[in-house]
Parts: C-alpha cells; sequence; structure tokens
C-alpha cells in the first residue's frame, strides 16, 4: 500500500516503529527499499501507552515524500 501511494523514482523519509518486533521492521524496510527509493530511514521502539493498546509484535510505518523547495531543504543534510 505505501508503495502505490509513492512516486518510486523520488527520495522518501521512511519512519517505522515497533513493539518488541524489531526483525519485523527491518524486513518491512527491506521490502519498501525493493521498491521504494529510500532516502532517511528513522527507526524506534513505540512508547508503552501505545504499545499497551498494540501489543508486542505491532510494527508501523510513516512516510513522507519532500516537493519542490522542501525537498532541497530536506534532503540536504543527507548530501543529496
Amino acid at each position: 500500500m505505501v508503495a502505490e501511494r509513492l512516486d518510486a523514482k523520488k527520495p522518501t523519509i521512511l519512519g517505522l516503529t515497533h513493539a518488541k518486533a524489531p526483525v519485523w521492521a527491518d524486513r518491512l524496510r527491506q521490502l519498501l527499499a525493493a521498491k521504494l527509493e529510500l532516502g532517511e530511514v528513522i527507526t524506534s521502539e513505540i512508547g508503552p501507552v501505545v504499545g499497551t493498546h498494540a501489543g508486542p509484535g505491532t510494527v508501523g510505518v510513516a512516510f513522507f515524500q519532500p516537493e519542490g523547495d522542501d525537498e532541497a531543504r530536506l534532503l540536504a543534510p543527507l548530501g543529496r
């Protein structure tokens, strides 16, 4: 679903989060990297409040493709 919403040729800033599931988060990153041009990838653990409701094994994803002036400003620190 993520790959269907994005332009595969534009750099994508990706955020991954997980609840005690780093292997699944990394697998999701690998799957997306095969379909998208990934820029920065940020991975974190889900906090206790959300984790209480979502439970162990949960993996979440957020994504952003900068456009216009935002693209140059946001990707400059990445050396792009």
